[in-house]
């Protein structure tokens, strides 16, 4: 007897990495459209993205940063 389970999809995808900033000047160099989160309660920063297919990327970089959160910080890029 099999178990009938209802669409599955894959909400977004995060991925580990390290060198925030040369992350981030890659994408504005690609023009690649993002979006900013600054985690400093957990000590993370996050970029969104969509990969070609649609998928939301997430890619998380734990390392220190500034204090005070660059200008319009949470929009897209």
């Amino acid at each position: 007897m099999g178990f009938e389970r209802a669409a599955e999809a894959i909400d977004h995808v995060g991925f580990r990495f390290e060198g925030y900033a040369a992350f981030r000047a890659k994408l504005d160099r690609l023009a690649i459209p993002y979006s900013t989160m600054d985690l400093a309660d957990i000590g993370e920063r996050r970029l969104f993205l969509r990969a070609p297919g649609g998928p939301l990327l997430e890619a998380v970089f734990s390392e220190p940063f500034p204090t005070l959160p660059p200008e319009n910080d949470h929009d897209f890029h």
